[in-house]
Formats: structure tokens, sequence, C-alpha cells
């Protein structure tokens, strides 16, 4: 039977040796001073208490898994390489204002955030949940024109958010650890549905999604990929057709056809936005207020996608080419890593 450790308290008991004791302490020697007497010591014995919950055996689950960290890498094997740690005061990651970031032997950027299993099982909840809404509405014209209605948009991110907050919320960093992409992407959304006229709780759907950015690589260098591409003048003097360009650039760039679908509805959901002005402004008004080059690629972005093969074009290079340059500013050296599964 399997255990998680909830309370320790483990105290440590001295071993004596009553039959040789005395009243003459030698020099070198430990011992115990009691009933005017001292005994020697001749060892400790831990004692105490440990409060745990049971948890099932592998033999009764179908898929023999314990964890979270086994659930994520059987039958996806992760690629791990080593904490580089003479930086972050000895544990390789390093906590900023800007965010956290990962160092790694023989990797020349940092990673940006620090995905662990727990919290990435939980994001894969609340992301699926997310996306499996928006297919639902995108697929069905008259489900989408509702939420052109602001107060049934707002009801609708309301519970979604409610139900991923539960989900998320032993996950969430303190503010400043997050990215200054994910940073942005908070006060944008905040920005834009408060000028919508949000008044329920208006800045939680922004720190939902953003978290679930952070944690989310794949659609995380999506979102700055294309940001590259944007120009603040171009969101400005037309919306609809900066978007739909943008999400031309995608299709070229993906090459797969889930993808495609999943990022469609989102396209087709701002599209319907568009239309109407008092969504038009919002939208200007939070790109206005906002940073962009935040929303953009770092060099250690840059770095990170160069080893990417998702199966979209980052920068429009195809993953050959990105490997390609990561090798030559690695002179031909790959680093050293180890991959980690579960059968």
């Amino acid at each position: 039977m399997e255990k998680e450790v909830i309370k320790q308290d483990v105290q440590f008991k001295f071993v004596v040796n009553d039959e040789k004791s005395t009243l003459t302490p030698e020099d070198g020697m430990a011992y115990i001073f009691t009933e005017k007497k001292f005994l020697p010591i001749v060892g400790i014995k831990p004692q105490g208490i440990e409060m745990s919950i049971p948890k099932p055996g592998r033999e009764s689950l179908q898929r023999g898994i314990i964890g979270d960290t086994e659930g994520l890498i059987q039958g996806s094997p992760q690629v791990i390489y080593e904490l580089d740690q003479t930086k972050g005061n000895g544990t390789g990651i390093e906590y900023t204002n800007d965010g956290i970031f990962v160092y790694h032997k023989e990797l020349l950027y940092p990673k940006k955030g620090f995905p662990y299993p727990e919290a990435c099982q939980a994001n894969n909840v609340i992301k699926r949940a997310f996306m499996g809404s928006i297919r639902a509405f995108s697929s069905n014209p008259l489900m989408a024109v509702l939420l052109l209605r602001t107060k049934t948009l707002e009801k609708f991110l309301h519970e979604y958010c409610s139900f991923a907050e539960i989900t998320i919320d032993p996950f969430f960093w303190k503010p400043e650890y997050y990215s200054k992409t994910s940073k942005e992407i908070e006060k944008f959304i905040t920005t834009f549905l408060t000028a919508l006229g949000f008044t329920n709780r208006p800045d939680l759907p922004g720190k939902i999604i953003s978290h679930f950015l952070e944690f989310d690589d794949a659609y995380m260098f999506l979102v700055q990929d294309l940001a590259n591409e944007a120009t603040v003048e171009r969101l400005l003097e037309n919306p609809a057709k900066e978007l739909t360009r943008l999400y031309t650039l995608f299709k070229i760039r993906e090459s797969r056809t889930s993808m495609k679908g999943k990022i469609k509805g989102i396209f087709f959901l701002f599209k319907l936005m568009f239309f109407i002005p008092k969504f038009r402004r919002a939208f200007k008004k939070a790109i206005k207020e906002s940073t962009f080059e935040n929303f953009q690629m770092e060099d250690c972005d840059r770095y990170q996608i160069l080893r990417w093969d998702s199966g979209y074009n980052f920068l429009g290079k195809s993953p050959s080419d990105r490997i390609g340059e990561f090798m030559k500013m690695h002179k031909g050296i790959i680093p050293r890593f180890n991959v980690v599964g579960v059968k």
C-alpha cells in the first residue's frame, strides 16, 4: 500500500548502558547524568509519530501509476537536463521580479518558468476545459452569437473561472514570479474585460489564462511567435484585418490539424466580436495600455524554440533548420541529457 506522509514528529532518544554507570566520567566519553550518576551513551534511537494518508496500490489501478509525475511521463518520455547548481543559490533555479529562470548545464540560456508535475496536471485540466468550451461555441454560430452579449460572456467566464480557480489555486505563483509575457497577458485581458463593463472579478480570467500559458510552453511560444509578427499600429488601425493576417500566418506555420482546429475556434470568436463597436474599443484600449514587446520573444525564448519539434515552424523556420542553428551555436556538440519515461 502506498501512503502520503502529511506530518512527522521525529525525536531521538539516547541509548545508554545502565550496567556501566559511574560517578566519575572519563574524558572523551559521552554521558547522561541522571539520579546522581553518569550513564554512558552508546547510541541514539529515533522515535516519534508519523501521520499519513493511505493510497491504493498500483495493482488496483487501471494504468498502474502512482502520482502526477508518472502520469505525465507515461507514454510521453521527457528530456531532462541537469540543473546548473552554480546558479540560483545552489539550486539552479532563480526567482526574480521578472519571473523564474531555470538554469541547466551546457545550455546557453535559462528556461523561463518552472513547470512541475502537480501544477502541470492541474493546468492540463483547466486548459482542456477552456479549449473544449471554445470549440463548442465556435462550432455552433448560434451559441457563439450569445457571447456577443456582454452579460452572457461575463457569466460564462465567471463560471469557468470558478471551476479553474479551485483546480489551480494551490499552484499560483506569487505575482512577481510570473514571466513578463504572462504578466502582460493578464494585464491585457483585465483591461479588455474592465473596458467591456465586467464587474464580477474582472481580474480573474486574466489571472487564470495567463497562469495556464505560464505552465504550457507550446501555447506560450505560439502566442509569442505571432506577437513577433504583429505591430501595435496595425492592431489599432484595423484589429480584425491584422488578426486575420496573423491567423493566416499561423495556418502556414502549423502542420497539426488538431492545433489548427483549436486556434480556429479562438479566431472565429474574436472575428465575431470585432463586429461590435464596444468590443473593438475595449480591444484597442487594452492594446494601447500594453507594453507590446512583453508579448514577444526574448533571446532565451528564441534559443529554447530552436530544439522544439512540435509541428510548428517557429520564426518561420522548419524544425531541421532550427536544430541546425542550435547545433551551430553549440559548435556541433549535443548538450548532455537524460530521457525519463514510464512504460
